[in-house]
């Protein structure tokens, strides 16, 4: 079993130093993947902040961004596992399932 942990901006998988663009939000261990959500207050564009990394340190995906009508950056604000699959979630109350190969929305749900 691999040893994941963060500290501020760095993401550290089995000794394996990552250093990402912003600090680190929330981390979940998933089907082989370590999956983080970055922080991205004053960050423009936003889109794109859920980054799945394998086991080796390797980027495999960063997660499909939110498209508002507008065509404005929506930012995801939570993750959530549920069983096996990976939930995110938006400030506007939109949930997204993430598809874990890709990053990509297969189902989505308004939980407000």
């Amino acid at each position: 079993m691999s040893i994941v942990t963060t500290n501020g901006r760095e993401l550290t998988i089995d000794g394996k130093t990552i250093e990402l663009p912003n600090q680190i939000e929330t981390v979940l261990e998933i089907n082989g993947l370590a999956v983080v959500l970055l922080d991205t207050t004053g960050r423009s564009p936003a889109r794109d902040n859920v980054w799945a990394f394998d086991m080796d340190g390797s980027l495999v995906w960063k997660a499909e961004p939110v498209f508002e009508p507008s065509n404005d950056a929506n930012t995801y604000v939570q993750i959530r596992r549920e069983g096996s699959d990976l939930w995110a979630s938006d400030w506007k109350g939109m949930e997204y399932k993430l598809d874990l190969q890709n990053g990509k929305q297969i189902e989505e749900k308004f939980r407000k």
